[in-house]
């Protein structure tokens, strides 16, 4: 196939990313006031107030197409990742930093300062954004002063590489410490024990290296940084993971299976976001918006091979330039969220997978020269699309500035603070992007960017510029990407449902009705001040320890979360066949949070075998701010017993059924086996269509 240089109108994607970044803020100002007004009106406050994930899909949706877009050859990843982070992490880095600083004002400020800014909001902004603006300073200043010692050094040193190299070793360093050694500080010693100095620079260095995901407990600056996470994850496969496996398909050439990976990687992303919902603090990625990177990668290759679609779909569908479109486009986009409330909330990411396919439509039709894209080429869209990276960054300490925790009883005030957050967003956006945004793109236009790809490396893309997109193929790297893929999906769901007990224990899972693998929503039983009680018979001897998946929510009453100041308690007996109470613990209520295999402890009962117990769960002290509940999905509660260790090393054939048995017990669980059903057929089509397929080695010119 030749190739032909893009001409299509790209502008309107500026005010894609404008119209996204008004839902992110709009979503963010606490608006509930206007749920008052008639009930007629209470879908139109939905789409405007609670289509933030939908403006953050659509920011993802425009990163998939512009890699695709801009570097559909990457020459070198590393050289790749290096653009991509000074792109990111500057800005990203001035807000944490800044908002370091500002979340420990209750440490440093003297306590009169604290107390005159609790009483007076105006206080708060008076301290907080000449912060912003001293770290935006600061950053500018290390910005310049590091081009300046690029270019006293010899052309073969790349400065920029290696403060990248450096940050991403930092990285790894930050989540192998989170893993190995945070983790294993209990958050009620981390919180309690350690210096307010130590613990905020944890949660800096956590921040700022985007390492949430490797554990539980350690908070977010600013909570609408998680998508930061998933965006970085793209950049870092995209390279070594997407465009080896793109180019193999394009290659293939085959609609049967295009089609075959399109239906099948739905099921996949909502399987690994089950997963990841087990791991550690994956959860945080919402995994299942990738969708939204692949659907960008899909119509940057429809616009860079099929431009005659473009003449070919204003002939046939010709309304797409009519001005009703523009209605229908954002119909399209923004009514999702109401679907939402007739759909139980475990099955709402399938709405956001299936509907990446329309908002792509939706997008493609902006391009057109129609009324649509006229509407997003509006000079108020383009604004916020040019600022939307530090508006993203800077909206919700202002939104924070502007209610201080206050939410607007009224629609005047409701109207004001949104007028507020806005302005003021845009006028701090405006100068962070003056401070450090804008110096990126001037630099890079000059050819001085520290981070830049080296000048060989420029050459070569530029002379490729005219080539088939994705044509360089190698049939040894699609098959490592395959191969990484399938061990990476083995290797999760075993750690995410393994028993966390010691390998010498019989994990049993005991449950009071069949647990069926094919109903794949969770099932949860409330525990109440009434005792939840379940009998069951001991399966072996040296009954020792009972877990239960158990979940702690706050609970929400018409005003927000309800106020408690007596934390409420739970209590787990473990009682005999008589009746008799045999042991009970107390645990927090708050204290619980998502915990999988909640422990409950008790001196080993060595003959337990085929004897009858009962375990229950009472609310002894209740809470009218949180709730707790049991997800029985795989099993209402798991009986652990000791293993003999020296008895079963002596016996080679009993060990080797015994390793067998905790080997597979994670891939055997219902919950598990529904994740299998999921991520089979994307990976089976991988396989049989990828990577047993023959590929021509060479682009054929």
């Amino acid at each position: 196939m030749t190739s032909t240089q893009p001409t299509q109108r790209l502008i309107a994607l500026d005010g894609v990313r404008g119209l996204a970044i008004i839902l992110v803020i709009l979503t963010h100002i606490p608006l509930g006031v206007l749920y008052s007004l008639p009930e007629f009106l209470h879908p139109l406050w939905t789409i405007l107030l609670a289509n933030g994930k939908t403006g953050v899909s659509l920011l993802f949706l425009l990163s998939g197409f512009l890699m695709t877009w801009l570097y559909p050859q990457p020459n070198s990843a590393v050289g790749f990742w290096a653009k991509r982070y000074a792109r990111v992490f500057p800005p990203f880095l001035v807000m944490v930093v800044s908002l370091a600083i500002i979340r420990s004002f209750k440490f440093f400020l003297p306590e009169a300062t604290r107390i005159e800014m609790s009483l007076n909001p105006l206080w708060y902004p008076v301290y907080a954004l000449p912060v912003i603006l001293g770290v935006a300073v600061a950053g500018r200043v290390i910005w310049e002063l590091g081009v300046k010692v690029q270019q006293s050094l010899p052309p073969r040193f790349n400065l920029g590489k290696a403060a990248f190299l450096a940050f991403l070793l930092a990285q790894v360093g930050v989540a192998a410490w989170y893993v190995f050694f945070l983790l294993r500080v209990p958050p009620a010693v981390f919180y309690l024990n350690w210096s307010q100095t130590a613990q905020m620079l944890a949660t800096t260095a956590v921040n700022a290296t985007l390492t949430l995901p490797f554990g539980q407990y350690i908070a977010q600056l600013d909570g609408v940084y998680w998508s930061l996470i998933t965006e970085t994850s793209f950049y870092l496969l995209y390279p070594i993971f997407l465009v080896p496996l793109v180019g193999a398909i394009l290659r293939k050439r085959s609609t049967v299976l295009n089609i075959a990976i399109l239906i099948a990687v739905l099921p996949f992303l909502f399987g690994l976001k089950l997963v990841f919902q087990r791991v550690l603090g994956f959860s945080i990625m919402q995994i299942h918006l990738a969708i939204y990177f692949i659907v960008g990668i899909l119509l940057a290759l429809i616009l860079r091979k099929k431009e005659t679609w473009r003449e070919n779909l204003l002939k046939r569908v010709p309304a797409v330039t009519h001005p009703i479109s523009i209605l229908a486009c954002l119909a399209v986009l923004l009514c999702s969220v109401l679907v939402y409330s007739s759909i139980p909330e475990f099955y709402h990411p399938w709405v956001q997978l299936i509907w990446a396919f329309p908002i792509m439509a939706v997008i493609y039709v902006a391009l057109l020269p129609g009324a649509f894209g006229k509407f997003l080429e509006s000079k108020a869209l383009i604004f916020m699309g040019k600022y939307s990276y530090s508006l993203y960054l800077t909206h919700s300490v202002i939104i924070e500035m502007t209610t201080r925790g206050h939410e607007p009883a009224t629609l005047l005030e409701a109207f004001l603070v949104t007028v507020a957050s806005f302005a003021c967003s845009i006028v701090l956006s405006v100068i962070l992007f003056k401070l450090i945004e804008q110096p990126y793109f001037n630099l890079k236009k000059a050819k001085v960017v520290p981070f830049a790809t080296d000048p060989k490396e420029a050459n070569v893309i530029e002379k490729k510029k005219e080539k088939e997109i994705f044509a360089r193929y190698s049939p040894a790297v699609t098959k490592r990407a395959i191969v990484a893929l399938t061990v990476f999906s083995i290797a999760y769901i075993y750690i995410g449902y393994r028993s966390l007990s010691a390998f010498f224990t019989q994990s049993i899972p005991k449950s009071t009705e069949p647990v069926s693998w094919i109903s794949s929503a969770p099932k949860y039983i409330q525990i109440t001040e009434q005792p939840t009680r379940f009998e069951f018979t001991a399966d072996a001897n040296n009954l020792g320890t009972i877990t239960t998946s158990l979940k702690s929510k706050e609970v929400k009453g018409e005003h927000g979360t309800n106020a408690s100041s007596v934390p409420g308690e739970l209590e787990i007996r473990l009682l005999d066949e008589n009746n008799q109470l045999l042991a009970s613990t107390r645990y927090k209520v708050h204290e619980i949070g998502e915990s999988r295999y909640h422990p409950f402890g008790f001196p080993v009962i060595p003959d337990s075998k085929g004897k009858r117990y009962a375990v229950e769960y009472q609310i002894v002290v209740p809470d009218p701010a949180r709730s707790l509940e049991i997800d029985a999905s795989d099993a209402e509660f798991r009986t652990l017993y000791l293993t003999n260790k020296s008895e079963l090393l002596k016996e080679p054939a009993s060990l080797a059924t015994f390793t067998l048995n905790k080997v597979t017990e994670p891939f055997l669980k219902p919950s598990s086996l529904q994740v299998i059903v999921l991520l089979t057929p994307f990976l089976l089509v991988l396989w049989v269509g990828l990577f047993r397929g023959n590929f021509e080695k060479k682009m054929v010119e």
